[in-house]
């Protein structure tokens, strides 16, 4: 799963729809399938995409790409330009920003556009 497929999903979150909706619209996404082919499946055939959603979930947490970036995770270290820039860019929110946030504190000698670039694509 790709930071921008996974800002895409982060969308479909809504604390008023229930869990099954929320599930539902992800596998539509991921999977790229109507709303009535979701909606017409058989409950076997759905916990098989619900299963493969978190299987995606899963792996993101073990083997994200964040984790094989050096971030510099530790507040006292960052610069007073780091902490600006991350300031600025969480007012957009923290899912929508976390491509801009991330390149801010990562340690790597590119622009800040392109390291922006690279996490999104």
């Amino acid at each position: 799963m790709t930071l921008k497929q996974y800002q895409r999903i982060a969308g479909f979150y809504n604390q008023s729809d229930d869990e099954i909706t929320q599930v539902a619209l992800i596998v539509c996404d991921m999977f790229n399938l109507s709303h009535e082919q979701v909606d017409n499946m058989q409950p076997k055939q759905f916990i098989k995409y619900s299963n493969k959603v978190t299987k995606q979930f899963k792996k993101l947490g073990k083997k994200s790409l964040f984790g094989r970036l050096k971030l510099e995770t530790d507040a006292t270290k960052i610069t007073l330009g780091q902490f600006i820039e991350v300031q600025h860019f969480l007012k957009m929110g923290e899912i929508d920003a976390m491509h801009l946030v991330t390149a801010s504190i990562w340690g790597d000698s590119r622009q800040h556009q392109v390291k922006a670039k690279l996490l999104i694509s």
